[in-house]
């Protein structure tokens, strides 16, 4: 039996003990095919790896397996999955307890949030990274975390942002005499002031950047100042300048034998060329910086290079080679398109993560502040329970005496609604009783004119009379229609039913060949309160007659038009007739007839009336309701 137990015990040290040197031997290919540039070759050996990474793995090993991994994925254009390992590389960090190492993890998440566009998560983690190293006092950290953000600010467009958080990177570094740093300060605000279009502040910094770079010996980051200002000579239109630094860059990339940066500058210098009509040296170039481009996968750049050799190409004979170039151009750019459109996808997947998280925390907050009034709740209860069950027979005698009361409350009530149903119900009768006497008093006072009418003789008073009359008609049908339409209760008028007959009445009287008039209506179906429905009725009342006296009667194809129509800030009375029309001076002394008691009662309802000549005279009336 102890034998058995020792064998067991040894069998599973061997097995740890080759699952410790598996997951040692994969990781190290797997770091040296990222140092190679062989990021597929690199992500599949550092996934087999993934699958035996020993329980007893100490955290650093850890985080820095979960940072390559991050690096992996994100060279192979997989963005979340990068974006996963580098969130796993940070917790371990963070367990750690190394505030250092937190701050540089942060910064490296944040990157990545930048890589794919994702510029918001990116600044607040970098942020982040930048307080933690200032509050520790990591000034080197801080200094690279505010120049990230600049970087981050820049591709954004915010190029004061972007100035701001540079100039703050480069006072750190000079104050803690990090040489390389203060030259790659200078370089990124020469870069900014670049793209910003300001050539002779970038030419500054950037001969500055340069000046710095030479004196520390550093051919790779040297290179990056020299190809900046190979553009900035481009853009100032001096190609003598721009084709010594771009061969200048070209020539120490070469040396380093780096195909990926060199091949940047061996595109600008093939541009060069090109404008300067060298057809066959700036192929030759652009050709070069096809393979360059190629075997890094930079797609951007392969299109950029595979438009200049299609544009040279186009001045020259024949067109399978430029056919074929297009081609290539169009798959080119589809993979950018595919390579920009994974970017987007991972960052909006992280921003929905980010989101869904927030709310979760939110939720849980939410949710521990409602445990804890729970069990506050819980604790009040348990205290007073026995208060409750000393005063139950009180509390008993309490709420019959509530009881008691709400009964007779709502006995009382009931009481109190009986009779103002019956009060509403007599002012409802009232009111009914009050409209139509006074539907019979208009109709009385008309008939007594009529009767006077019969019996005068002078043109002008019967002309006045008439006028009377028809007001009183109109008045009259708003008692009517108070009376017929209870839709409204008695209190609003129906324009479209109440001015269509008040329209037919007038015309009726005043027009002899009524079958000859063309007569135009167009009235909302809108309600109105009784008042303003009056005075609105008797101003149209007005406006018709004027219409007919000076305008239709004259013509020999007489027309009318009525429109009331809802506007924004109230109500729209037009009338048009095709007569004369009216006269400035008439318009200026406001003698229209009846022009005192229009408005008059516009000024009640806060309306206003203007003339105009449109084909005959156009009235118009505003009013606010």
């Amino acid at each position: 039996m102890k034998l058995s137990a020792l064998f067991l015990l040894h069998l599973l040290c061997c097995f740890q003990a080759f699952t410790q040197t598996n997951f040692n031997t994969l990781t190290d290919k797997g770091y040296q095919e990222l140092a190679d540039g062989k990021s597929a070759a690199a992500k599949q050996t550092l996934e087999q790896a993934l699958k035996v990474v020993p329980e007893d793995l100490d955290l650093e090993p850890k985080a820095d397996f979960f940072n390559n991994l991050g690096v992996a994925y994100y060279q192979t254009g997989d963005y979340k999955k990068g974006l996963h390992a580098y969130e796993r590389s940070l917790d371990a960090y963070r367990k750690l307890n190394n505030d250092s190492l937190v701050a540089g993890a942060l910064l490296n998440l944040g990157l990545a949030y930048k890589e794919i566009g994702a510029f918001k998560q990116a600044t607040s983690v970098i942020t982040k990274a930048a307080r933690l190293s200032e509050k520790y006092g990591n000034r080197k950290e801080l200094s690279a975390a505010w120049n990230a953000i600049g970087n981050i600010q820049r591709e954004t467009g915010n190029y004061e942002k972007a100035l701001e958080y540079h100039w703050r990177a480069l006072h750190i570094r000079k104050s803690i005499g990090y040489d390389k740093g203060t030259a790659d300060s200078y370089h990124n605000i020469g870069t900014v002031y670049l793209e910003w279009k300001r050539y002779d502040q970038a030419g500054k910094y950037l001969l500055e950047a340069l000046k710095r770079k030479k004196v520390l010996s550093n051919q790779s980051n040297t290179v990056n100042t020299l190809s900046a200002l190979g553009r900035l000579y481009v853009a100032k239109l001096q190609p003598e300048k721009a084709l010594i630094y771009l061969n200048s860059a070209y020539e120490m990339r070469a040396e380093m034998g780096n195909s990926a940066k060199a091949a940047s500058s061996i595109y600008y210098l093939g541009t060069y060329y090109a404008s300067t009509g060298d057809r066959s040296k700036a192929l030759e170039l652009f050709r070069q910086a096809q393979e360059m481009a190629r075997s890094s996968s930079d797609h951007l750049l392969l299109a950029d290079a595979l438009l200049g050799e299609i544009n040279v190409l186009k001045t020259s004979k024949g067109n399978d080679p430029l056919l074929e170039k297009y081609q290539e151009l169009v798959e080119t750019r589809e993979k950018g398109v595919n390579d920009a459109n994974r970017k987007e996808m991972a960052r909006l997947e992280i921003e929905y993560d980010v989101e869904r998280k927030e709310r979760e925390i939110d939720l849980r907050r939410k949710q521990a502040k409602l445990d804890g009034i729970r069990i506050e709740n819980q604790t009040l209860r348990n205290q007073r329970l026995i208060g409750w069950i000393i005063g139950l027979s009180l509390l008993a005698c309490l709420v019959s005496a509530m009881f008691y009361q709400i009964r007779r409350r709502k006995k009382y009530i009931e009481v109190q609604n009986r009779e103002l149903e019956e009060q509403r119900d007599e002012i409802t009768h009232l009111h009914q009783e009050l409209s139509h006497r006074t539907k019979n008093y208009f109709g009385l006072l008309g008939g007594i004119l009529k009767s006077d009418k019969l019996q005068v003789t002078h043109p002008e008073a019967t002309k006045v009379l008439e006028e009377n009359i028809r007001r009183l008609e109109a008045m009259s049908l708003v008692q009517k229609y108070l009376l017929d339409d209870s839709t409204h209760q008695n209190k609003e008028i129906r324009l479209d039913t109440y001015l269509t007959h008040v329209i037919d009445t007038v015309v009726l009287n005043l027009f002899p060949g009524r079958n000859k008039l063309k007569l135009l209506c167009e009235i909302d179906a809108i309600y109105l309160d009784y008042d303003i429905a009056m005075r609105l009725a008797i101003a149209l009342n007005e406006l018709i007659c004027n219409a007919i006296e000076h305008g239709l009667l004259q013509s020999g194809t007489p027309e009318l038009g009525v429109s009331i129509k809802r506007s924004e800030n109230g109500l729209e009375l037009i009338v048009k007739d095709n007569g004369p029309g009216i006269t400035e001076q008439q318009m200026q002394a406001q003698s229209v007839k009846g022009q005192g008691l229009i408005v008059k009662l516009l000024h009640k309802m806060n309306g206003t009336i203007r003339y105009s000549n449109n084909n005959g005279c156009v009235a118009t009336v505003h009013i606010d309701i």
